[in-house]
């Protein structure tokens, strides 16, 4: 309805003629798919009983909502292994980061339960590929992911791992740095012990090596 779509966009705002501003908005919205190589003469918008709809009559394929599918599929517990890993690379290939930009107030539950779900799926892929003797595909994983959340630990604790387990222990202790002053500039905190604990048995083994 008119009223729920201006509450979504504008809820701290009130209008003297919100129907306009949504009108507005709409005509912006439609320029922009005509702009990305949409045809000009199709009706994307039903207007009627006050309110917007997306007409039912074209086909559109939303990422958003293709990932959303496809991470609901994970709970197939038929699923063999060959299948689950084509569905969690899928996945990882499909994320482009947050849900549009995550600067509006409206974006922020999407975007966060998004964001989880490709979590979840970056984690199970490298615990997978740690299993099998694989730490290349954990470091491309775990670049990757880090892109969008580069304060996230496991991530960085995953990388520093695999970084060691592929014989890059210095490349590992750069990005344990990395982390460490990132925490402290951003956040104010250190890490956690965990990433403390890895980054002193990779120090201390890298050490006896120079020793040697």
């Amino acid at each position: 309805s008119h009223s729920e779509l201006y509450d979504t966009f504008w809820p701290e705002e009130r209008s003297a003629n919100p129907r306009g501003a949504l009108k507005t908005l709409i005509h912006r919205l439609r320029a922009a798919l005509v702009e990305g190589g949409a045809d000009g003469d199709i009706p994307f918008f039903l207007v009627q009983q006050g309110s917007y709809q997306w007409n039912p009559a074209l086909e559109a394929q939303i990422d958003a909502v293709e990932f959303e599918e496809a991470c609901r599929r994970l709970s197939d517990s038929t699923l063999t292994q060959k299948k689950r890993t084509e569905l969690l690379l899928r996945l990882s290939d499909l994320y482009s980061g947050r849900f549009l930009d995550g600067s509006e107030l409206w974006m922020a539950t999407p975007a966060a339960y998004l964001h989880e779900c490709y979590r979840k799926v970056i984690s199970e892929l490298c615990d997978y590929y740690q299993r099998q003797d694989e730490p290349e595909q954990v470091i491309t994983l775990c670049r990757k992911a880090l892109r969008f959340d580069e304060l996230d630990e496991e991530l960085n604790y995953a990388l520093i791992l695999a970084l060691t387990d592929a014989g890059r222990s210095q490349d590992a202790l750069t990005q344990y740095q990395h982390v460490t002053e990132l925490y402290y500039s951003e956040l104010g905190v250190q890490v956690s012990d965990e990433l403390r604990a890895l980054y002193r048995r990779i120090a201390e083994a890298e050490q006896s090596m120079d020793l040697d």
